[in-house]
């Protein structure tokens, strides 16, 4: 459509090459298997289902990472209602944190609701990106969308519309051994590169 498209830009730039968050810091290794989830939180996200699912499990712990976005409606501290086995940082998740928290973890959780409009013109979950740069799996529900950021290597996938289909690809995560997934590609969405793009796109209009 002769359309000079922008990419979406995502937050890779360190905010600051020492900081991690002290919180972040405190979390150690653990014996218990450790599920991960890093990102803003929204209802289309579900963390309901994420800890509705979790609650099944035996010997694991789980992570989320990330703010509540204002007027979200999530609720999330009282979704967690006190398990001790879920551990919430109310924080923005700088490159360092992630560092950090990528060595604790043992496979992301990073879901969506498929049934979100915006699916349907191609939403764009950056986090993956940071997410297949640490080679670690990721649970999602498959998805063409998800597959075009991280490689289906990496992914450990379940039908959206099964009601138990979370919960058995956690199940199936922590009963498996798997090894790191590299896959040695460039992204081009710092936002010194969005940035660029636009101004040089505005510059072609004078």
């Amino acid at each position: 459509y002769n359309i000079n498209a922008i990419n979406h830009g995502i937050g890779i730039n360190k905010l600051n090459n020492n900081y991690v968050n002290p919180k972040i810091k405190e979390i150690k290794e653990s014996n218990k298997f450790t599920f991960t989830f890093i990102g803003n939180i929204y209802k289309y996200k579900m963390i309901d289902q994420i800890i509705k699912s979790f609650d099944k499990m035996e010997g694991c712990r789980l992570i989320i990472a990330g703010r509540e976005a204002r007027n979200a409606n999530v609720n999330i501290n009282n979704l967690i209602d006190n398990n001790k086995n879920i551990i919430y940082i109310n924080s923005f998740i700088d490159k360092n944190d992630w560092e950090e928290l990528s060595k604790v973890t043992d496979v992301f959780i990073s879901i969506y609701d498929l049934k979100f409009p915006a699916f349907k013109y191609g939403f764009f979950p950056s986090n993956y990106i940071n997410i297949a740069k640490t080679g670690i799996k990721c649970i999602s529900p498959k998805s063409d969308i998800i597959e075009e950021i991280i490689c289906k290597e990496q992914l450990i996938t379940y039908d959206f519309n099964d009601k138990n289909g979370l919960y058995n690809a956690m199940l199936k995560a922590k009963s498996s051994v798997f090894n790191k997934v590299f896959v040695n590609q460039k992204y081009n969405y710092s936002w010194k590169e969005v940035v660029n793009k636009f101004v040089n796109s505005c510059n072609k209009l004078f």
